[in-house]
């Protein structure tokens, strides 16, 4: 990171641990059923296709735990006076410079979630001098002041 101390830190350990248990519970429950299932030697019949189900749903599962994993411990926004960091995996932390932001604004989109009706959607997006644009998903709840810290010293810093 480029600078050595930062007024705001925030990672995703709050609210991922949830997601990381249950999709961890998930993982070992579909193993041991799998376990199970092969030391049991289980035959329902002649097209016996429920293994190949078991095993979908232990890729699913294991998938999903790795996904948690990687937020819970990855993903991080720290901002100094000079500038934000943001890292959403383990290799693509980046630093920008307030000057650097042309304009940056928060995009609240409303998607449909199955089985939750709708649901609101954040994303921070913001330009840079080299005109990339770049989206970056966050929780509003835990987030929103940090993002909102993020675009009034950009937009500070341009006047």
């Amino acid at each position: 990171m480029k600078e050595d101390f930062w007024e705001y830190e925030c990672d995703a350990k709050y609210y991922t641990r949830k997601g990381l248990i249950s999709s961890a519970a998930l993982t070992i429950i579909a193993i041991v059923l799998a376990v199970c299932w092969n030391l049991f030697q289980i035959d329902f019949g002649k097209e016996n296709n429920f293994i190949i189900y078991l095993y979908f749903f232990i890729a699913v599962s294991f998938i999903s735990f790795i996904q948690q994993l990687n937020q819970y411990f990855f993903y991080k926004i720290c901002i100094g006076k000079n500038g934000f960091y943001i890292r959403t995996n383990p290799f693509n932390g980046y630093f920008y410079r307030f000057a650097d932001i042309r304009n940056a604004y928060v995009e609240v989109k409303e998607i449909r979630v199955r089985y939750h009706g709708r649901r609101k959607r954040y994303a921070l997006i913001f330009t840079t001098v080299k005109n990339e644009m770049r989206k970056i998903y966050f929780e509003n709840d835990y987030y929103r002041k940090n993002i909102d810290t993020i675009i009034s010293r950009s937009s500070q810093t341009k006047q």
